[in-house]
């Protein structure tokens, strides 16, 4: 196992090395298949740890993950069908952690949307899914004796990520959209390979 754990992190390194490099010289259109390979890789080596005693759990959270970046990543449109996905993770990771501060998890989203007094679909949907993370990673640090420091540090990462999404989308041009732009995936890859480690460190 150590020795195909010893694989698994080099490849993925060598896809990080190359997307960002393609990244950072704008080359955007040449990483996705690079992007949407190395998460495949994150299910596929999670699968293959959960039958090595390894978290099932993570294994169909980043089944949903992969499926999500299918619609938004690779298909770049559904964008309703991919925000359905990653709230479903949320979800898996939330029974995980134990369905801890469950209010706050109904009414956070409801205040949100309430506030900023928004109608479309998908801008609700997100709403409803970034909460979920947020709240996920906060009981994932107060509870990482149990969880793992590992799974925290990867939910810290994947907020990271998805505010590097928001700014993105509310910004057209300027040094902020550009360092977004690359600082989804900088923060991205790493997160889900994080999640996977943890689920073999929670087998351990």
């Amino acid at each position: 196992m150590k020795r195909t754990i010893k694989y698994f992190l080099i490849i993925e390194l060598i896809l990080y090395i190359i997307f960002l490099t393609l990244d950072f010289t704008k080359h955007y259109g040449a990483t996705t298949p690079l992007k949407y390979i190395s998460l495949v890789l994150c299910f596929i080596f999670s699968l293959y740890s959960s039958f090595h005693h390894g978290d099932k759990l993570i294994s169909i959270a980043l089944f949903f993950t992969m499926l999500a970046d299918w619609f938004l990543l690779v298909m770049n449109e559904y964008d309703i069908l991919g925000l359905i996905c990653f709230i479903i993770v949320q979800l898996i990771y939330m029974i995980k952690l134990g369905n801890d501060l469950w209010i706050l998890r109904i009414i956070l989203p409801i205040i949100i949307i309430f506030l900023t007094n928004i109608t479309d679909i998908v801008n609700i949907l997100a709403m409803i899914y970034f909460p979920q993370l947020l709240i996920n990673t906060i009981i994932a640090w107060k509870n990482y004796k149990n969880i793992g420091f590992i799974f925290a540090i990867g939910l810290t990462l994947f907020v990271c990520c998805d505010i590097c999404v928001g700014l993105f989308n509310l910004t057209d041009m300027g040094l902020i959209h550009e360092f977004t732009r690359i600082g989804m995936w900088l923060f991205y890859l790493p997160s889900q390979i994080l999640v996977v480690m943890s689920g073999i460190q929670s087998s351990k």
